[in-house]
């Protein structure tokens, strides 16, 4: 909920629609992304001159991260990718994925990384055993953060350590 107070007597937004109260209170409840823009405070008692002044208010958002999941059967030595997408209009958005939390790192051999202002992608390939997980991903922008986390399952074929014949 956002509020000002003063002694307004009409205010509209410059380009949209006209709000108009008289207890000198403008208040948005709730408020969305409409909300943002350019308003003009109109100050009158009857005697000239009347008083204008715009203001600005921005409505910013926290990232909200939409849920996600690794597919299902994922076999030792395929690809598995997930995305991350966190639509918010309080760019820019950091991006961090982890792994059982701990921060991955790019720069490891199966693991690549792609993010751009709204999405993350993690692509593991080829997937190994050791790859299996809690894997979450976390959205930071300046007004704060959000973290989802899922599960990856990797599936592989018995192997045996040593030949039994030997």
């Amino acid at each position: 909920m956002l509020t000002v107070t003063n002694e307004f007597i009409d205010m509209k937004l410059i380009h949209g629609n006209e709000v108009e109260f008289s207890n000198g209170l403008l208040q948005l409840s709730p408020v969305s992304d409409n909300d943002s823009g350019i308003y003009e405070c109109l100050a009158s008692n009857g005697i000239t001159p009347d008083i204008r002044s715009n203001f600005t208010i921005t409505i910013r958002d926290i990232p909200r991260i939409q849920p996600f999941s690794f597919p299902e059967n994922i076999v030792e030595g395929s690809m598995v990718s997930v995305t991350c997408i966190s639509p918010t209009k309080t760019k820019p958005v950091h991006f961090s994925w982890s792994k059982n939390d701990i921060q991955i790192t790019p720069n490891e051999d199966n693991i690549k990384i792609s993010s751009t202002n709204d999405v993350s992608v993690l692509i593991l390939n080829p997937v190994t055993l050791e790859n299996s997980g809690n894997y979450s991903c976390s959205a930071t922008n300046s007004e704060g953060s959000d973290t989802f986390s899922t599960t990856l399952n990797v599936k592989a074929s018995p192997k045996c350590k040593s030949s039994p014949w030997i």
